[in-house]
Parts: structure tokens; sequence; C-alpha cells
């Protein structure tokens, strides 16, 4: 998946959002996406919230994470970092790392490292199996009775063989050889006496 990068620390000397890394992409196909971001931020040198520094996350123009700031001085760092889930359609959005000065006087604010990644959601992965099935039900053993295996994400290839576990009302077990009908896409054997071996 895409991913957007911003450089060495950027100092922002303003009151206005200064853009330090924009992930542009429209995504193959709709669906949840998580944006997942990380930063390196400093700050004014002097304390008080009216020097703090604000860093946010934006999609499509609508701020989505936010954080506000204080340093012991300019000389300090720490960290900015987001996770978001979006649900999105198969259009072209934007993601921003912003920066910005709460200070009216000497405005600093800085930020660096910075990285917007998106991330798809994994589809579920189909559980291979297999299904079985009875052509019909039948006490006792007057007459075949047909018996299925149907591959469920499987191949016939990487799977060649089958048998059928019969138990009769005496309680004793058999297993009757199964073949393979590529019309039918499935494997199929008779459960009669004669077609059953110990």
């Amino acid at each position: 998946m895409p991913a957007g990068v911003g450089g060495g620390l950027r100092h922002q000397r303003g009151t206005s959002p200064y853009d330090v890394a924009t992930l542009q992409f429209t995504p193959p196909a709709q669906g949840d996406y998580y944006f997942l971001t990380s930063a390196i931020v400093g700050g004014h040198e002097l304390n008080g919230t009216a020097y703090n520094g604000y860093y946010d996350l934006t999609a499509d123009g609508t701020s989505v994470a936010y954080e506000q700031k204080g340093f012991k001085d300019n000389t300090d760092r720490l960290s900015f970092a987001a996770v978001k889930r979006s649900s999105l359609t198969v259009s072209a959005h934007v993601y921003r790392l912003r920066v910005w000065s709460g200070a009216s006087a000497n405005p600093d604010a800085g930020m660096g490292a910075a990285r917007i990644i998106a991330l798809s959601q994994a589809p579920p992965q189909p559980v291979p199996g297999i299904t079985g099935s009875l052509g019909k039900s039948e006490d006792g053993w007057s007459g075949a009775v047909p018996v299925y295996a149907a591959l469920d994400n499987l191949a016939y290839i990487d799977y060649p063989y089958a048998r059928a576990k019969v138990t009769t009302p005496t309680s004793r077990i058999f297993y009757a050889p199964m073949s393979w009908n590529g019309s039918n896409n499935r494997f199929e054997g008779p459960s009669t006496r004669e077609a059953i071996t110990e």
C-alpha cells in the first residue's frame, strides 16, 4: 500500500497549518483502510499554552487526529502517532500530517521524520474442507446408498483420494473407496456391502 513521507524537522514559523507529509492515493477497491502515522515533533522554547505546538492528521481536508504539545525548550523532541480506520470508496483521497504554532509572537513548531502509511484490511480467507452428503437415506443394507464428498476451497490435484467411512447397524466400521467425478466436481462412491472392504 502507499506511503507519504516527510523529511527532517521542518519548522513552521506561523500559526497556519503547514503540510509536512502528504499521501495521495486511490484505493483499488471499496472497503476499510488503516492509516498509520508517526512523526517527531518540536516546539517553542517558552513554556505555556500560548506557545504550544499543534499537530494533526487530516483526511480529505478534515482533521481526524490531533494533539497539542508543550515543550521545556526548543531542543525537546516528542512523538506524534495516530492510527485511523476509514471506510473509503474507489476515488482519490488525500491524507496530510500538519504542524503549526500557537504563539502569536515568534511562533515556532516543528515536525520531522513524518510517515503516513495506508494498509488495506485483508479479506477473510476461505476455509478449506470437505462437505459430505448422501444420495438417499436408507436404513439397513437393501440397495446402494450413494455417498458424495465435495472439496471446499481445495483442488483435486492436492487432495486426490477419498474414502467413505460407514458404520453398520451392528457397529462395524467399513471404508469405501470413492472415485473423482470431474463432471460433478466431487468424489462419489456407493456404500453397498459389495463395494466396501474392511
